[in-house]
């Protein structure tokens, strides 16, 4: 159900990026503030259940259709534990928090923009262990890749909701781990 759900609506936002352009402006600005969901994908979906988070990304078209950027997040997973006979309490539970800049490429109209992005950058990964009453917490800094496909719908002229399907992937020591982040907001246009 996940997998159809994030696959529809991907497809959904390619399909409108097709649209011719017309609104980017060299030196135009956004700043936008999303909330939303991540899903564990892949090996770290037997580690991670669905999550919930934040993004903060900021972009300037250096030419039109071209954009520069950065994105900061916040998101945090509850973690699986497996089954055992052993009744004392336990949690588990991941924080990530991506910092990445980014670079877009986007299409549409004045009312209608939307784009494919690429943050590179690194994420300090975190994950928080209670047995008993006592807490366990280890962490690391991981280089990540996100590919994005962003959209800005035109609310006033400067103010536009922003939705955001976005592949988070985080290079480890022994293992790589997946999400995606499906995200949604307001921007506002500098």
């Amino acid at each position: 159900m996940k997998t159809s759900l994030v696959t529809t609506f991907l497809a959904c936002l390619i399909a409108v990026a097709t649209l011719q352009s017309t609104a980017q402006e060299k030196n135009q600005s956004f700043v936008s503030l999303q909330a939303g969901t991540g899903i564990p994908s892949g090996l770290y979906a037997d580690f991670a259940a669905t999550g919930f988070g934040f993004t903060l990304d900021a972009k300037k078209f250096v030419v039109k259709r071209l954009a520069l950027g950065g994105q900061v997040g916040y998101f945090t997973m509850a973690g699986l534990i497996p089954a055992s006979d052993d009744s004392t309490e336990k949690s588990l539970n991941h924080h990530l928090i991506p910092v990445m800049g980014t670079l877009g490429y986007y299409f549409g109209s004045e009312k209608f923009l939307t784009g494919g992005v690429l943050a590179i950058g690194f994420t300090r990964y975190e994950v928080t262990k209670t047995v008993k009453g006592e807490t366990i917490s280890t962490s690391a800094f991981k280089s990540c890749i996100t590919p994005h496909i962003q959209s800005l719908v035109r609310i006033t002229p400067r103010l536009s909701l922003a939705v955001s399907g976005s592949y988070y992937i985080f290079f480890g020591d022994i293992v790589d781990f997946k999400y995606f982040g499906l995200t949604a907001g307001v921007a506002w246009k500098l």
